[in-house]
């Protein structure tokens, strides 16, 4: 991308002011004009050759800036990726080309089958005031292949229960800070991914 620069020179005449009037009648006058603008509140910018070889200079800076940034990228403009060049697999090494949106596609599944998020369930549990009784699930949503890795969300069921401890496999710690016993359900939510890629 190439600016080709134009070099502005200043008209040079005799009587740079001077005019030839035409009137009405045919006749013809010569006179000399000068500006009289009455009070200037803004000079503004001369219409001159300097000024404009300047601009042609800044704009011929810009082209030369625009021109280092595109170094390097103009076989991308002159041979842009097509169609067939989109890969639709995960064996690809090649680093120039895009993977297609099935295979993001692919990619999730893959990643949405690799961890679930699952429950275990309790038999509710009377917790005398000031006791602290450890309790374990009855049950949990774990499907067969999967190991459990972090909790996501526990509840105790009771804003009067703590809890002191839980493990990956649910057992909990409780512990009542209220003055009377309650009975309580707790909850547990709990991160698995495939046991394949537990090491």
């Amino acid at each position: 991308m190439a600016f080709n620069k134009k070099e502005w020179t200043d008209r040079i005449a005799e009587y740079i002011n001077r005019r030839l009037l035409t009137k009405e009648d045919g006749s013809t006058e010569l006179v000399t004009v000068a500006r009289e603008e009455g009070n200037v509140s803004q000079e503004g910018d001369a219409f001159n050759a300097n000024n404009m070889n300047d601009l042609e200079q800044r704009i011929s800076d810009e082209f030369v800036q625009v021109n280092k940034s595109l170094d390097g990228k103009q076989d991308k403009l002159t041979n842009p990726l097509t169609k067939s060049d989109v890969v639709n697999n995960l064996t690809s090494s090649a680093t120039n080309v895009p993977l297609s949106a099935n295979q993001g596609k692919v990619l999730n599944d893959k990643l949405t089958d690799l961890v679930t998020l699952e429950n275990y369930t309790y038999d509710s549990v009377s917790i005398a005031a000031g006791t602290a009784p450890v309790v374990t699930p009855k049950s949990n949503t774990i499907p067969s292949g999967y190991s459990p890795i972090s909790i996501s969300d526990v509840n105790s069921g009771n804003t009067s229960v703590m809890i002191r401890s839980i493990n990956k496999s649910g057992t909990l710690g409780l512990r009542n800070v209220g003055s009377s016993s309650v009975t309580v359900t707790p909850t547990v939510s709990v991160l698995c991914i495939k046991s394949s890629f537990v090491k």
